[in-house]
C-alpha cells in the first residue's frame, strides 16, 4: 500500500468541492467518472501463517533442507557483488530449467516471495516459474494430473505456477478442475532481461462447492493481479500441497543458446 500523504493549507467544504466538479463537467463535457484516475489492482487480503521459511542460497548445501541429496539438475551457484544466488539453467536444445518444492502439508493458503533475473539474452514464446500445487504423477515420473497436459480433477490434483509469455510479461498457469493449460498475464509490463525483480504469490484454497478461491500476484510490491472467485478444488481434502519452484522453457521450441534464470531470497509462508 503506499504511504498516506496529507494534503497541506485549509480543508474546503465538501459542497464548494461538488460544486466545482459539477461546474467543470458542464464547462468541459466531462464528468467525474471518466476524469478520475484509473483504478488499481486490490491487495490481497491479509493473512496469518502458522510457518515461515527462508532461502537465501547462502550455504553450499542449501539443497539438503529441501529434502533433496543432491543439487537440483540444471543449477549452478553463482556470486557477484559479494551474494550468492542460485542460477537455473537452460542448455540450448531443452525445455528443462528445474524443480524442487516445498511442502505446505494440510495448509489452505500460502505465499512465496522470490527475487529472479532472466539472462540477457533471455527469449522465449513462453516459461514456467514457482507457483503452488497439488499434482500426481505415474509411476515412471510423468504427470498424471495437474501438469504435463494431464488435466486436474480437484479431487487429487490441481496447480496454479506462474508464467511468462513471449513477451516476458509474467502471468499465471493453472490446471483446475475446468480447465487445462489456463493462462493469463498479469496487469504489469515485461520483466526486462538482465534486472532483478522481487515476486510475490498468494493463494487461498476454494471452499469446496463454491468459487471462492484467492490468487493474488505482485512485483516488486505493487499489486499486479488478484481474483477472489476461483475454483481450485472439488473437496476439502485437496490442499495447497506445495511452493513449486519449476522452471520451465514452454511452447515447441527449444533454447537456440543457452540461457538461464538467476533466482534469490526465496521465502514460503503457509
Amino acid at each position: 500500500m503506499p504511504p498516506a500523504t496529507s494534503v497541506r493549507g485549509r480543508a474546503r467544504p465538501v459542497h464548494t468541492i461538488l460544486a466545482a466538479l459539477v461546474a467543470l463537467s458542464l464547462v468541459f463535457g466531462v464528468t467525474a467518472a471518466r476524469a478520475g484516475t484509473t483504478p488499481t489492482t486490490p491487495s490481497p487480503p491479509a493473512t496469518t501463517f502458522a510457518n515461515h521459511e527462508v532461502e537465501s542460497f547462502s550455504g553450499s548445501g542449501w539443497w539438503s533442507a529441501w529434502g533433496l541429496t543432491t543439487m537440483p539438475w540444471h543449477t549452478t551457484m553463482v556470486t557477484e557483488a559479494g551474494n550468492q544466488f542460485l542460477r537455473v539453467n537452460f542448455p540450448a536444445g531443452s525445455h528443462n530449467g528445474t524443480s524442487f518444492d516445498w511442502l505446505t502439508g494440510t495448509a489452505d493458503s500460502a505465499h512465496i516471495q522470490y527475487r529472479i533475473r532472466l539472462s540477457s539474452n533471455w527469449q522465449s514464446p513462453g516459461a514456467k516459474l514457482p507457483g503452488f500445487g497439488d499434482p500426481t504423477y505415474n509411476s515412471d515420473g510423468t504427470c498424471s494430473g495437474g501438469c504435463g497436459l494431464a488435466p486436474a480433477n480437484g479431487i487429487t490434483s490441481w496447480s496454479a505456477r506462474g508464467h511468462l509469455n513471449r513477451l516476458n510479461v509474467p502471468g499465471s498457469y493453472l490446471y483446475t478442475p475446468s480447465k487445462t493449460e489456463w493462462t493469463f498475464q498479469w496487469d504489469t509490463s515485461t520483466l526486462v532481461p538482465g534486472r532483478w525483480y522481487r515476486i510475490d504469490y498468494w493463494v487461498t484454497m476454494n471452499t469446496p462447492g463454491m468459487s471462492d478461491g484467492i490468487l493474488s500476484a505482485a512485483v516488486n510490491g505493487q499489486p499486479v493481479f488478484t481474483s477472489t472467485d476461483m475454483t481450485f478444488r472439488l473437496v476439502d481434502s485437496l490442499h495447497v500441497g506445495k511452493a513449486w519452484f519449476g522452471f520451465y522453457y514452454g511452447g515447441t521450441s527449444t533454447p537456440m543458446q543457452n540461457m538461464w534464470i538467476d533466482v534469490d531470497d526465496i521465502t514460503v509462508d503457509w
